[in-house]
């Protein structure tokens, strides 16, 4: 698991069904989707960089972001 951005195990753990090897916690910030919309806390509209994944969910010609880990990191570094 890559190791540049910090997030707590807590969060990690609900995250239980990443297909990307938590690829969006590298120091690279080019990986992560991309937030257009913030609809609340928990969902971001996205627009997604690859093929979506479990948490995607189709939304005209974006997709809502249900992952927990990337919008806990929206939530505390705002990227």
């Amino acid at each position: 698991m890559a190791t540049g951005i910090s997030i707590s195990e807590g969060i990690l753990n609900k995250t239980d069904k990443c297909e990307k090897d938590f690829s969006c916690l590298s120091s690279n910030k080019e990986g992560i989707c991309k937030v257009e919309s913030v609809i609340n806390e928990g969902m971001k509209i996205v627009k997604c960089k690859g093929p979506s994944c479990y948490y995607s969910i189709s939304y005209g010609y974006s997709s809502i972001c249900n992952c927990p880990t990337r919008n806990e990191i929206f939530n505390k570094f705002k990227f």
